[in-house]
């Protein structure tokens, strides 16, 4: 996903990258640079501004394609132009946009064991034993794949100074096959996972607040979320479940305001428009593939979504 800015008579284009393959990290000894990712280009000449590497030679599909939000902010008591990231790792990442200089992380999840990023220069250091071998037994690291949060959006609310990031508090038993094969067309992955919770609420709606960086509340949920997130200027954050809910909760407070069940899964995006000066929220619900491979054989979550699987479009007008 790509931010913009424009800052002393230059513009940047800031992108996150994905993860290397084979997700077997032995198959591709050093950085693997420029994966797992910030990059800035000059969106006139494609010329690289600046990059910084998460985390080098990543083994677990922790992918760094996450949105990076162009937010002021203030850090030791300065104030920097910087863009923020909530991402699979586990933390909020705060850089310089103008110098990709790494400013801070903070982790936003409970469920973290890969390690941590360097308190000087950002760059992951993993905790020791937490690499498969080829063929050898599973390893149980957190976040699972999936990640702390997946691909669906995180939103920033400028009045209030939160970053509202749909989150998830689930870990993996993950292994290197023995034998891997590229065959054109076909995933090029190398692994096995299982996927499971210690948490009885799996799935967690935080608040961010950028300027403190830190968590300030969370509003729970017992699957895991991988719908987008949706913020509105009335200080309202609408958040869809794989159990069919989608929900409004206060901006400032996390209290949860209003729910309705669709009757199916979501998983898709969230979005709000006006006709007429009406305000309406729009919502994508089904997703049967993605709560189904994911979650269906779960047994703590296969109850809770074993609801409708059709896909629909489902429109709310907000009273005046």
């Amino acid at each position: 996903m790509i931010a913009f800015a424009s800052f002393f008579g230059a513009s940047f284009s800031y992108f996150g990258t994905g993860n290397p393959a084979p997700w077997i990290a032995d198959m591709r000894r050093g950085d693997n640079l420029y994966t797992m990712s910030a990059v800035a280009l000059d969106p006139d000449t494609g010329k690289m501004k600046w990059y910084h590497q998460y985390l080098a030679n990543e083994p677990w599909d922790y992918d760094t394609v996450a949105e990076h939000h162009v937010i002021d902010v203030m850090r030791n008591g300065q104030s920097h132009k910087a863009v923020v990231q909530a991402n699979k790792l586990g933390y909020v990442y705060t850089l310089d946009r103008v110098t990709g200089k790494f400013l801070s992380a903070a982790p936003f999840v409970k469920s973290l064991t890969w390690g941590k990023p360097d308190p000087v220069t950002g760059k992951g250091v993993e905790n020791p034993g937490l690499r498969p071998t080829m063929g050898g037994p599973p390893v149980v690291v957190c976040p699972s794949l999936l990640g702390a949060t997946g691909w669906q959006p995180k939103v920033y609310n400028p009045k209030t100074g939160y970053l509202f990031i749909p989150s998830n508090e689930f870990c993996m038993r993950y292994a290197y096959v023995a034998d891997l094969t590229y065959k054109k067309g076909q995933l090029f992955t190398g692994v096995t996972t299982e996927h499971f919770s210690t948490a009885e609420q799996a799935g967690v709606l935080r608040a961010f607040d950028v300027s403190q960086n830190k968590v300030v509340w969370e509003w729970s949920n017992r699957t895991p979320l991988i719908s987008h997130t949706l913020g509105t200027a009335g200080n309202l954050v609408f958040q869809g479940t794989a159990e069919g809910k989608v929900v409004a909760v206060d901006a400032r407070t996390g209290q949860e305001l209003w729910s309705f069940n669709l009757g199916t899964p979501q998983s898709g995006g969230i979005i709000s428009f006006a006709v007429d000066g009406k305000q309406y929220i729009a919502v994508a619900a089904g997703g049967t593939l993605r709560s189904q491979v994911w979650f269906g054989k779960e047994p703590k979550w296969a109850h809770a979504t074993k609801v409708n699987w059709s896909d629909l479009v489902v429109v709310f007008g907000l009273s005046e």
